[in-house]
């Protein structure tokens, strides 16, 4: 039986649970902390150069991601931004009603919902 840490029952040390977690976000942050700052301790020289550039990577990285999501979801956005598109005889009111409701509806939630995320968290 495993705790709900992930690791196994015998093991009860720092050392013992980090050598045996569970792949999970919290888990995922925790080590990419504590590498940031081995790496900051070990090669301050390197972390000097590397710092300038880490928000472009970031910026690039994240846009990266953004496309890989949007590349791999295209079809069934433009399906439904053909539904969308084939009702132009509603009111606007039930025009909005059929855009958000749809899946392009779910799309703009979710994008509206990061942002406002973003912006109360700094």
């Amino acid at each position: 039986m495993h705790n709900s840490w992930g690791s196994s029952p015998a093991s009860s040390t720092n050392k013992d649970i980090g050598r045996d977690l569970h792949p999970c976000g919290c888990c995922q942050t925790v080590n990419q902390h504590h590498a940031g700052s081995y790496m900051h301790s070990a090669f301050p020289a390197v972390v000097k150069i590397v710092i300038p550039f880490a928000p472009l990577f970031a910026v690039l990285a994240a846009s990266l991601l953004a496309c890989c999501v949007f590349s791999e979801n295209v079809v069934r956005l433009k399906a439904s931004m053909v539904a969308v598109t084939l009702q132009a005889d509603l009111s606007l009111m039930a025009h909005a009603q059929t855009v958000l409701s749809g899946e392009i509806g779910v799309v703009i939630l979710s994008v509206l919902l990061v942002h406002i995320a973003g912006f109360f968290s700094g």
